[in-house]
């Protein structure tokens, strides 16, 4: 947690965009409902406070177009990669990520631009910004957002929608949230009222899934296996092979999806497996795991962080495998996973 204040850091934030001329907001590599609605939020907080400052919104990878409903969605370039379009941008404002290679295969690139600020609120140690609030007790960097930037005051419909749809995803609509994180409900209360949001119609807007999506759930509701590892609490796991991908023509938006959707209703479900991962291939020849894991089991995000391969929450972390002289495989990469946890304790909490 940072020592800076909350209203030190407004200050502090606004004085930098003073004497900024050319701005990108940039979250992490497969955005979810959290990321897009924190640069969205961010876009839209900046432009009507500098009017007069270029600002770009940068998201590396695939369109996602059921984000479309929100305001300036429109805004946002999907770019192969952010470090391609970065050459005139002299401040970097980041949003619920902490390092350079989460949004980019060029981490060095990024770490060239002059100014950067971070808000984030994942535990793994931040890389260098000139200026960054992260504070894992909140529940999003939505959340973030809107106690370090905006409160009820600068409050608009369209605002309030964007940041809700942040909270709203990564509280996994309520259900991750602690009793010490009980204060967001006050939050939410005032975001509801001012964005004029009923929740199961605001969900309807964006969360229905393709055809293509619901395909790739069956193929990982059929390719669930369960591991065993000498001290180490047992664990379910899915994938999806190369040819599979490639056969059914599954874009990496896809995969995305519907891993999003296996992990929030059926992996840590099955009893006695509280902990586990999604392996799958992904067009740039990498290959993404993404853990999750309950209370009183498994802390993926150090798993992933002693593993040199990733970061992110306690219960909920993403890694990657790179493509270095040749395209990782699902089989290279559970093996390399098995491989580490034979070698290694895991910490419980």
């Amino acid at each position: 947690m940072d020592t800076i204040s909350k209203e030190q850091f407004k200050i502090e934030f606004f004085k930098l965009l003073k004497d900024a001329k050319n701005v990108a907001v940039i979250s992490h590599v497969s955005p979810d409902e959290d990321s897009i609605g924190s640069v969205l939020s961010v876009y839209e907080i900046v432009t009507e406070a500098v009017p007069s400052l270029s600002v770009r919104i940068l998201q590396t990878g695939e369109r996602i177009d059921r984000y479309a409903v929100f305001k300036n969605f429109e805004k946002i370039e999907f770019v192969s990669d952010v470090a391609d379009e970065i050459k005139d941008i002299d401040t970097l404002i980041l949003l619920d990520a902490g390092q350079y290679y989460r949004i980019s295969k060029f981490p060095d690139a990024i770490a060239q631009i002059p100014t950067k600020i971070c808000i984030d609120h994942h535990a793994s140690t931040p890389d260098m910004f000139n200026l960054k609030y992260v504070d894992p007790t909140f529940s999003s960097a939505s959340e973030l957002v809107y106690t370090l930037l905006v409160g009820d005051a600068n409050l608009t419909p369209s605002l309030s929608r964007s940041i809700f749809l942040g909270i709203l995803g990564d509280t996994g609509h309520f259900t991750y949230i602690k009793p010490e994180q009980s204060h967001i409900f006050s939050v939410v209360k005032t975001l509801v009222e001012k964005g004029n949001i009923a929740i199961d119609e605001f969900s309807a807007s964006y969360a229905k899934i393709s055809p293509t999506v619901f395909t790739v759930v069956q193929e990982l509701m059929k390719n669930t296996s369960y591991l065993e590892v000498a001290g180490w609490p047992a664990c379910q796991y899915s994938f999806i092979p190369k040819m599979v991908v490639a056969e059914k023509k599954f874009s990496d938006n896809d995969i995305s999806s519907g891993s999003a959707l296996y992990m929030a209703y059926f992996l840590r479900m099955v009893k006695d497996y509280d902990w586990g991962f999604v392996i799958t291939p992904r067009s740039t020849g990498d290959c993404r795991v993404s853990f999750r894991s309950l209370p009183k089991s498994v802390n993926v995000r150090d798993l992933t962080e002693r593993m040199k391969i990733g970061g992110g929450h306690d219960r909920s972390a993403g890694s990657s495998f790179k493509k270095i002289d040749h395209d990782v495989d699902v089989e290279e990469a559970l093996e390399n996973i098995k491989m580490w946890m034979q070698s290694n304790a895991p910490l419980i909490q």
